[in-house]
């Protein structure tokens, strides 16, 4: 699994006299990735739903999840040398700088229990233009949970352009620790008169819906999520 922990997530969150003292976190602190784990809970989809014979599951994972699906769950220390970073300024200013990157990036903090959110202060332009990345893009918003804090849609030949300004989410699971839900799949698909093909993503920091939107999936797709949870501790 590819060890780019935290592209995008950040932090932090106030203290505050009003707050219970297990939803605080204090500042200024930094905080490193230590850990990103997940059991051996799979789930699987089709256009018709959700796949639930453990042995289908298990049949899909173990054929066509390579790196990205771990049946067996997966725990992974992290380095410090591979460790992202997340330095809580103020109540509601933060940074995060990835493992071997020249530089931090500057987030503001809202807390929406039971989420902090962290909202990119630079809008970024996000090209949808062909297939692999309009497939991607499409079930990306009929499986995630949580949206962009702003999005909007320029056309372009072939697809469009999206201006985004990235919202990125974590839960303080305990005293000092803060923890990134993060999702892999692997889509399979089957087009007619074509040989079968194969998606992966990883780190993905999300969840997914209640209730998804299997219209975004072809009549041969099968897709596979997996949920991990990323961990960062404050040092």
């Amino acid at each position: 699994m590819k060890k780019i922990y935290l592209w995008i997530f950040l932090l932090g969150l106030a203290a505050c006299e009003k707050m219970e003292p297990e939803t605080m976190l204090n500042f200024p602190a930094t905080y490193h990735a230590t850990l990103l784990k997940s059991n051996a809970n799979i789930r699987l989809f089709t256009r018709a739903g959700e796949v639930t014979n453990q042995q289908v599951i298990n049949k899909f994972a173990k054929k066509n999840g390579g790196r990205f699906l771990y049946p067996d769950g997966l725990t992974q220390n992290i380095s410090p040398a591979q460790a992202d970073s997340i330095q809580i300024e103020t109540a509601a200013a933060a940074k995060l700088k990835t493992a071997g990157a020249p530089f931090w990036s500057k987030y503001t903090i809202q807390k929406k229990e039971p989420l902090i959110e962290f909202i990119a202060q630079d809008t970024t332009m996000l090209l949808v233009q062909n297939g692999v990345t309009v497939q991607h893009y499409n079930i990306s918003k009929a499986f995630f949970k949580h949206t962009n804090a702003f999005e909007t849609q320029m056309p372009v030949s072939g697809g469009y352009i999206y201006k985004v300004v990235a919202k990125r989410v974590a839960y303080l699971s305990e005293k000092d620790k803060l923890t990134f839900p993060i999702l892999n799949y692997v889509l399979v698909y089957n087009n007619v008169g074509f040989s079968r093909g194969r998606n992966s993503y990883s780190h993905l920091n999300n969840e997914i819906k209640t209730q998804p939107d299997f219209s975004q999936l072809k009549v041969n797709d099968t897709i596979a999520w997996q949920s991990f949870e990323l961990v960062f501790a404050r040092q």
